[in-house]
């Protein structure tokens, strides 16, 4: 017999949590960032299981990259503070330079995740791809 959301949701929370950050982000997607969403809440989960995610932390997915669309090569896995400035200077200013501020170590920003950084086991966490910081500001 097949269970429910709400069934599946009780015995692994963080199916859930993956579900509810997926939704968000695909709001986000389409209405701040104007792409599409090619991420599914299956990868999201994967995601914040490779990273060790808590089930009781708040945490968002956003673009790594503004221009494109939100997908397993070009995510952010933040606090929801962060993604709530972020999402709001883009909005706002629509200037990738100011957009990449955010994720620089300078600016000391929560940032759980990401597809552009490498992590500890790879090396320093430098940005990969230096590309992203030759756009200017409109």
């Amino acid at each position: 017999m097949r269970m429910g959301k709400q069934q599946a949701w009780a015995e692994n929370p963080q199916k859930r949590q993956a579900n509810v950050v997926w939704q968000i982000a695909y709001v986000d997607s389409r209405k701040i960032y104007k792409q599409k969403i090619n991420i599914t809440p299956a990868q999201v989960l994967s995601i914040m299981e490779e990273h060790n995610i808590a089930t009781d932390s708040v945490v968002r997915l956003i673009p790594r990259d503004p221009c494109v669309s939100l997908s397993i090569e070009n995510y952010c896995l933040t606090s929801q503070k962060n993604r709530m400035d972020v999402s709001s200077v883009w909005r706002k200013l629509g200037c990738k330079q100011t957009y990449d501020q955010f994720f620089s170590p300078a600016a000391r920003r929560p940032i759980y995740a990401s597809s552009c950084v490498q992590t500890p086991e790879n090396g320093s966490r430098e940005q990969i791809s230096k590309a992203n910081s030759q756009i200017d500001c409109v």
